[in-house]
């Protein structure tokens, strides 16, 4: 069970403010917690809270930060919700997509392409789209209203977005997209870029015809992967979550 370590808490706020779920929110100067709301365990408010003071029953919630570079980078990479209003410099966004074209695929096809949105005012026309769109899907219309209550769950606020697209007869369409994203993903984050997967942007931009006309997506194509990127803005994580060791089977 999630708890709050009260002697150690020091009612910063940073917990509620990454938790994804509302789980924990800030209210009246210090952090709430919600045990009727369905955690979805990605120990954010743990990874950020500088006393510790995050627990969970039966896990060790705070393990060492391994050694190694890459290792660090894998580990303590984290999914930004909040972003400056400035997007990264476009050679560090280029610089990542063009590496990440040395990432596998299948029968070693570079069928696959990107699209950018960059610039908070073009994602803000994107968002004014997408609400249109999931104005019409029972499970979607809650985003308008979310939206309007300054909890943007769609962009987070990002400045830039990755979207990365390709033909639907390729031999590994969506692994592709997806291999090439997260490559990106990682070589972004080693500059300093949050980053963090657009489930919502994807399905609209695969989905709804203003929003791949607004995008440039080619006939043929289905977006397989959207990457918010930007500026963190208040998100000082300070190590690597715990996560559970995958069960592993040799045979």
């Amino acid at each position: 069970m999630l708890t709050l370590n009260k002697d150690r808490c020091i009612s910063c706020g940073l917990c509620a403010r990454v938790c994804p779920m509302a789980v924990i929110t800030y209210e009246e100067g210090a952090p709430v917690l919600h045990p009727d709301r369905k955690c979805m365990e990605c120990w954010h408010c743990a990874a950020v809270c500088p006393q510790k003071a995050v627990c969970q029953e039966g896990v060790e919630l705070y393990p060492p930060t391994p050694e190694g570079e890459l290792e660090t980078l894998v580990t303590t990479r984290r999914s930004v919700r909040h972003f400056k209003a400035e997007p990264p410099a476009k050679q560090v966004i280029t610089q990542a997509l063009e590496l990440a074209a040395w990432a596998p695929t299948g029968k070693n096809e570079r069928t696959y392409g990107w699209s950018v949105l960059y610039g908070r005012n073009r994602v803000l026309e994107l968002l004014d789209v997408v609400l249109s769109w999931a104005a019409d899907i029972p499970r979607f219309k809650v985003l308008t209203k979310l939206v309007k209550g300054h909890r943007d769950p769609v962009t987070c606020g990002a400045a830039c977005v990755l979207f990365c697209h390709n033909t639907e007869d390729a031999a590994n369409p969506e692994t592709d997209c997806v291999i090439a994203a997260t490559t990106a993903e990682l070589l972004l984050v080693k500059q300093g870029v949050g980053t963090c997967w657009g489930g919502y942007l994807r399905r609209a931009a695969d989905a709804c015809p203003a929003a791949r006309e607004l995008l440039g997506i080619p006939e043929g194509h289905h977006v397989y992967a959207a990457l918010l990127a930007g500026v963190p803005e208040g998100e000082p994580y300070r190590g690597a979550p715990y996560r559970p060791r995958p069960e592993i089977q040799w045979r």
